[in-house]
């Protein structure tokens, strides 16, 4: 079985679109079909997973995956990146890169996540009240990315304001922040939460009806591996790709090609 790749674009636009270049072509050096999917960071570990599984269902294939804000994934693409694959935390920036005539198939939801808030064990903070307090380190997401939304909006909901949170280009980001300690507390997903082994402790007091991101996904024109592309989607929609989302904590998507497979 070839063995997963995976790019987290943390460094910035030049070095990330010099970085894709050496793996988009159909073929990666070793011979192995490549399939390149840009995906929210939020995804990581359930599409790792579901990576894992489709190279054990297309042996010869080397699924690269390659994970960010998506508002920075967009942008990628708007400029010229050439992926197969693009699964965003926004409709709204999926829709950005339709704009722009880049999607050769609709978009597909596919999962939820819920944004909460969360705080490191080693702090003191205990409410979301506290969050406006400026003896705590607050962390969010940037305000361009989906995790950003959905957290300015939780606060705003609440009657929360953050005098200066420290903003960060991606959930995961926000999520390591709060659980070294480096900070105090953050909203992160619920996704996240359950994927922190403790490292995260939920902070009571949101509102009751919860901030919702809804994910979505497509292939690109830009494609050069339409059947794996293809399959890719269908495995994520599918039951298997499906139980994959909820145990690492999303909820399912709406699409109306949810299958069995």
């Amino acid at each position: 079985m070839p063995e997963l790749r995976w790019i987290s674009l943390v460094a910035g636009c030049a070095v990330a679109v010099v970085s894709l270049s050496a793996c988009t072509s159909t073929q990666s050096t070793d011979g192995l079909d490549t399939l390149t999917v840009f995906a929210a960071a939020s995804l990581k570990v359930p599409f790792t997973e579901i990576a894992r599984e489709f190279e054990s269902r297309h042996p010869g294939t080397d699924v690269v995956l390659v994970t960010a804000g998506s508002s920075t994934l967009a942008r990628q693409l708007v400029d010229g990146a050439s992926v197969d694959v693009f699964a965003s935390a926004s409709p709204t920036l999926i829709q950005r890169v339709a704009a722009a005539d880049l999607l050769l198939s609709e978009p597909d939801e596919f999962a939820s996540n819920i944004a909460v808030p969360v705080r490191s064990p080693s702090s003191s903070l205990r409410s979301l009240d506290q969050f406006s307090d400026e003896r705590y380190r607050i962390v969010l997401c940037a305000r361009t990315v989906p995790c950003g939304e959905a957290a300015d909006e939780l606060l705003n909901r609440a009657g929360v304001s953050t005098p200066r949170p420290s903003r960060e280009s991606d959930v995961l980001a926000v999520a390591g922040k709060v659980a070294s300690g480096e900070a105090d507390a953050g909203i992160v997903y619920a996704s996240d939460l359950r994927q922190s082994d403790g490292r995260l402790v939920p902070v009571p007091g949101t509102n009751e009806v919860p901030v919702t991101s809804r994910y979505e996904i497509a292939i690109l024109k830009s494609a050069r591996n339409h059947p794996r592309a293809n399959d890719w989607i269908a495995l994520v929609t599918s039951s298997v790709g499906q139980e994959i989302l909820r145990d690492a904590g999303f909820g399912l998507g709406q699409s109306d090609d949810l299958a069995d497979g």
